[in-house]
């Protein structure tokens, strides 16, 4: 592990950054308005940021090691080496950190006419950098295969740092935002992975959802009070419909997209569903770890 890998992994990412961002500059373009790459957006940046997640978490685990066999080695090689990983560290996480603020300019497309919610998710606490792993994968694999739900956007979070309440949110141009999820991934072997979504709405669900009761047998508190931050999240939304411009420029985004949904907003209501679905993807190997 050397500064030529890590400036390889920083330049991947950063080809899928520039992409969104030059597209954020003119998503109304006349050859972005077949809205496919709106489509793709989320699950790119996602990528481009679990693959610097991966390589960070790479560098965590070859620090461990280092610490571990310290005895082993002169002091000065020691400091040396840890005052070098310390610095790769920061590179990829100023990396992750520029990725992350163009997600949230996407996102800010979505939740400034619901600035309520928004405070409410700044309020919670960061959720650090990005998320790695099994996790990871079933929220990118989610991403990618669910732009869309229910005639509704789904806006990941984990590409944001503003967002910190569940793992998205559900967008339609009538009503704003109106729903939260929480992403739930399991290895279930040879390859295979189940990814959960559980909703938390304020509008109705299309038969397209599964309402249940839903239970996890990892952590139930925690499931717990994830579904109560979202339900708090969501209390007391009022959709703003000031900005005709900002919805108006809305729909031409979302012009070929079945975005359908006729259900209004209605008060007290809290509907629950999850979304489930297997993916086969192979799972991230660990490298050999070399000091």
């Amino acid at each position: 592990m050397n500064l030529q890998q890590v400036k390889e992994v920083i330049d991947k990412a950063d080809d899928i950054f520039h992409n969104c961002f030059n597209w954020l500059k003119h998503p109304n373009s006349d050859n972005k308005k077949d809205n496919s790459y709106l489509m793709r957006f989320q699950s790119e940046l996602a990528q481009g940021l679990f693959d610097l997640m991966q390589f960070y978490q790479d560098i965590c685990r070859n620090e461990k090691k280092l610490i571990i066999h310290k005895a082993d080695y002169k002091y000065s090689w020691f400091s040396n080496r840890m005052s070098r990983f310390k610095e790769y560290k920061e590179f990829l996480s100023n990396a992750i950190q520029i990725g992350k603020s163009i997600g949230d300019a996407f996102a800010w497309m979505f939740f400034q006419t619901n600035m309520d919610i928004l405070q409410k998710h700044l309020l919670h606490n960061d959720n650090g950098l990005f998320v790695s792993g099994i996790g990871g994968l079933g929220e990118i694999e989610f991403i990618k295969n669910n732009p869309m739900f229910d005639g509704s956007f789904v806006v990941y979070h984990g590409i944001t740092s503003i967002l910190r309440i569940g793992d998205f949110s559900l967008y339609h141009p009538k009503v704003g935002i109106y729903a939260t999820g929480e992403l739930k991934t399991k290895d279930m072997g040879n390859g295979l992975i189940e990814v959960n979504a559980i909703i938390t709405s304020r509008i109705p669900f299309s038969d397209a959802f599964e309402s249940i009761d839903f239970k996890w047998d990892s952590d139930p508190d925690r499931l717990k009070r994830q579904q109560k931050a979202m339900d708090e999240c969501l209390q007391k939304i009022i959709p703003d419909r000031k900005n005709e411009l900002y919805d108006a420029h809305m729909y031409y985004l979302f012009d070929d997209v079945e975005c359908n949904k006729e259900s209004i907003m209605v008060d007290n209501l809290v509907c629950k569903a999850r979304i489930s679905f297997d993916r086969r993807r192979p799972l991230p190997q660990n490298p050999d770890v070399q000091v």
